[in-house]
């Protein structure tokens, strides 16, 4: 292997330049020496610069690496599929088994589809949005098969059924909005396999996806790859997935191959300064928190201070239906929630999309209306108050949405942005005065001053995210509610956001509501874990109890699902599977809600309480914090697989 971490050519081997009948029978794709550039002749951009890549029939090879490396400008270039300014070259193609420097444009056309399937990572983006998932499959099968209609609707109802999609007929019907994020994956899989291609490219497959559901397409991919002797590109971030699916590992870093080699080597052995990096980044499920520090410098009295408390808290939506718009159906988003958190502490919130976690988070900083219950920050109850008296107090909690960028207004500069609620609340006197609060506030989260004068269009996301957290610092609250405010983001950038959180917990005594659908990430940071399933509290209790000993089946699941970065412990792992979406919160099933999907009832042989009677969020006699809402917690323990609590009890940090 070269030093830029290209295979050399050798002279009559398969590496060599190869004609279209030297091309090996299970080569489904190689590249040599790919590079692509943007921009102007006299001073491009070198997004790819000397690239070597092989798939061969009936494995998976992940190409890894962080947004910017080159990943996809690379799968892009070899389907031809990059914008017209792009300048690529390439010694050696090999393309579906086919000599992709002998194709004519029509003829990589109809390879695209035909011999190479594409999984794009944004689904919705994907699908035509006024077209039938159905009939945009009917149309990729006759694109690419000489058959009629009838035919052709047939074989989609079976690609339909082939990925998992229940009751094919009827949803072949269906608009992509009428699908789960994880139905529009699977259908965006069923379409890529319309012509059954030797070939699949999948693009960041489940990076926005739950953990159930990733599970769910990583389990697809892997049984359609067995099934058909597919090869596979797998084009991620995330080395857990790595861990679980792939043979071989394409590390890249700033457009070239740093490092490439077998998974088990690469995430165990990595000799890549890059790759180790990544290593050390990646939130751990079989790695604890650290031990928090005293929050403050008052270890006794953050304990005993209560940042956040509700209790018994609703929110119910109303929404008219009927052909005349009078039947009225109430949607229980959030049902009875009653949660503490501490001073100096972090609450993680979990849960699969839909589950409510981010309108209890908008509830508690009153951004939605509450139907029952109360909301108390600091000693203050909440609820009711004019605009005016609503405001003060909102100097007291703060909250960091999602997607940094729709959060901050583009045509502001960041100090600006960071200025104007200190303007609002009359903070730090004049403007000279906030004008150094600001300096402050970006020094606080690692940014300089320059800063203070760009847009939010010239920061990377990692930089805006970290403004999100400044703005939310600006008023000194004493919480802050970060909504999924990490997902996007690559697991280096991820690490960095993360300990900046951790630090200024510790100097300021902030409490933290940290919601998330990553438990590996949640494990990091949170103090206190509170599952939710269809707008309930099913578990809560301390972060370690929860992990080490789940005692509610539906977050013994959620921990089943995320992957590790160990192939020999993540490969002998015993999954339990969640199948189907959860149920609509607008029709929700008699007795515990989650008896439809419950693992657990089925292995005690489905008792009738679990559809009859709805449980409390019960502890254990002993009187602890952790408690479920189950009627066979205490069951649980003895039918959980043995490797699960294997992949959750690690040392701490």
């Amino acid at each position: 292997m070269n030093r830029n971490g290209s295979i050399p050519a050798v002279p009559g081997s398969a590496a060599g330049a190869a004609t279209a009948g030297e091309i090996e029978r299970d080569l489904l794709l190689r590249v040599r020496g790919l590079n692509v550039a943007f921009g102007p002749a006299d001073d491009p951009v070198r997004a790819v610069r000397g690239v070597d890549l092989d798939v061969r029939a009936g494995e998976v090879v992940a190409l890894v690496g962080e947004s910017g490396s080159g990943k996809t400008v690379s799968a892009l270039a070899l389907l031809g599929l990059l914008p017209a300014g792009a300048r690529v070259s390439m010694d050696e193609a090999v393309l579906a088994g086919e000599d992709r420097a002998a194709m004519s444009e029509e003829e990589l056309r109809l390879v695209r589809g035909a011999r190479a399937g594409t999984v794009f990572q944004d689904p919705l983006s994907s699908l035509n949005p006024v077209q039938r998932i159905g009939d945009q499959i009917v149309e990729a099968i006759r694109l690419h098969r000489r058959i009629g209609t009838r035919e052709a609707r047939r074989l989609a109802v079976a690609r339909l059924a082939q990925v998992g999609i229940p009751d094919p007929q009827r949803r072949f019907r269906d608009y992509p909005h009428q699908f789960s994020g994880g139905m529009r994956q699977r259908a965006m899989i069923a379409m890529a396999l319309a012509s059954a291609p030797p070939l699949l490219i999948a693009d960041e497959p489940t990076t926005a996806l739950d953990v159930t559901v990733q599970a769910q397409i990583l389990d697809l991919i892997q049984e359609l790859q067995r099934e058909l002797s597919m090869g596979v590109l797998l084009i991620t971030h995330d080395l857990g997935v790595v861990g679980r699916v792939a043979d071989r590992v394409v590390v890249m870093n700033r457009g070239e191959v740093v490092e490439r080699g077998e998974t088990a080597q690469i995430l165990s052995r990595p000799s890549d300064p890059y790759t180790i990096r990544l290593l050390e980044s990646l939130p751990r499920l079989d790695v604890a928190k650290r031990a928090p520090a005293a929050a403050g410098g008052e270890p006794d009295g953050a304990a005993r201070k209560v940042a956040l408390e509700t209790a018994g808290l609703e929110v119910v939506f109303s929404r008219r239906g009927g052909a005349i718009g009078r039947k009225v159906t109430n949607v229980r988003a959030v049902d009875d929630v009653s949660l503490t958190v501490g001073a100096g502490r972090t609450l993680g919130l979990v849960g699969e999309s839909g589950c409510g976690k981010t309108t209890l988070g908008r509830a508690i900083v009153q951004l939605a209306d509450a139907t029952a219950g109360q909301v108390t920050i600091g000693g203050t109850r909440l609820g009711g108050e004019r605009a005016r008296r609503l405001r003060d107090l909102r100097r007291h909690f703060q909250l960091v949405f999602q997607d940094p960028q729709a959060s901050l207004d583009p045509r502001q500069r960041i100090g600006r942005i960071l200025e104007e609620p200190l303007a609002l609340h009359d903070l730090c006197g004049g403007r000279e005065q906030r004008r150094r609060r600001v300096v402050e506030l970006l020094e606080l989260v690692g940014l300089g001053t320059e800063f203070a004068t760009r847009l939010p269009h010239e920061l990377s996301g990692g930089q805006r995210q970290r403004i999100g957290i400044a703005r939310a610092l600006a008023l000194e609250p004493s919480l802050i509610v970060l909504d999924e405010s990490v997902s996007a983001l690559d697991v280096a950038i991820q690490a960095q956001i993360l300990a900046l959180l951790e630090r200024l917990q510790q100097e300021l005594g902030i409490a933290y509501v940290f919601i998330s659908h990553d438990l590996a990430v949640v494990r990091q940071i949170a103090d206190t874990v509170a599952v939710m399933y269809l707008g309930r509290v099913v578990e809560s209790g301390p972060s370690e109890q929860i992990y080490r000993e789940p005692r509610h089946p539906y977050t013994a699941a959620l921990l089943s699902a995320v992957p590790i970065a160990d192939v020999a412990r993540e490969r002998a792992r015993e999954r339990i599977v969640l199948h189907g979406d959860p149920p609509s919160p607008a029709d929700p099933p008699s007795g515990c809600a989650f008896h439809t999907r419950c693992w657990l009832r089925s292995r005690l042989g489905d008792p009738e309480i679990c559809t009859t009677a709805r449980p409390a969020l019960g502890g254990r006699a002993d009187g602890g914090q952790h408690r479920a809402a189950c009627h066979f917690s205490d069951r649980q323990a003895e039918l959980l697989p043995p490797s699960l609590l294997g992949a959750t009890r690690g040392a701490s940090a």
